[in-house]
């Protein structure tokens, strides 16, 4: 699986930036919504919206997960592997990283799942949007450090 993950070398920043704004327009076009208000919605295409852009979220952390696993020449057995390793590599707590990984079920319940099964993915994002941050943020600040420490960016 790690092959996988090797096309996005390099694109670090990149990747962190698109999910930063992926972020952005999902607060500013959705904020916190409850369950009523998703199996209420009449506007298909709001809902649709939703749930796509946090795939591509969920989706981007995925391949910002396993670029730097990749990066470390830590073996990525599948998305949840990725997550794990990545969390644990820019230095998130235990907990934190296990929690942070489960967003991998998450993902794919909201790829290939149903109403309930897509509801409990939007939850669990919205949950753990703070931890999200974190991650992005320390993300940043290892890919920094590391190449301050190789003498590539200052």
């Amino acid at each position: 699986m790690g092959e996988r993950f090797r096309y996005a070398k390099g694109r670090i920043v990149d990747t962190i930036e698109f999910i930063l704004k992926e972020i952005e327009d999902y607060k500013t076009f959705f904020g916190t919504v409850s369950y009523e208000d998703y199996v209420k919605c009449e506007d298909i295409l709001k809902i649709k919206a939703l749930e796509k852009t946090i795939e591509n979220i969920l989706t981007a952390l995925i391949e910002l997960s396993g670029t730097i696993s990749i990066e470390e020449r830590k073996k990525i057995e599948n998305y949840y592997s990725a997550l794990k390793t990545g969390a644990t590599i820019v230095g998130l707590s235990e907990k934190e990283t296990e929690d942070f990984a489960e967003l991998a079920f998450e993902r794919n319940n909201l790829v290939h799942r149903y109403l309930d099964l897509k509801w409990n993915a939007i939850k669990a994002f919205q949950e753990k949007l703070p931890l999200i941050v974190k991650f992005v943020k320390k993300t940043y600040e290892y890919y920094r450090k590391k190449n301050i420490d190789k003498g590539k960016h200052k």
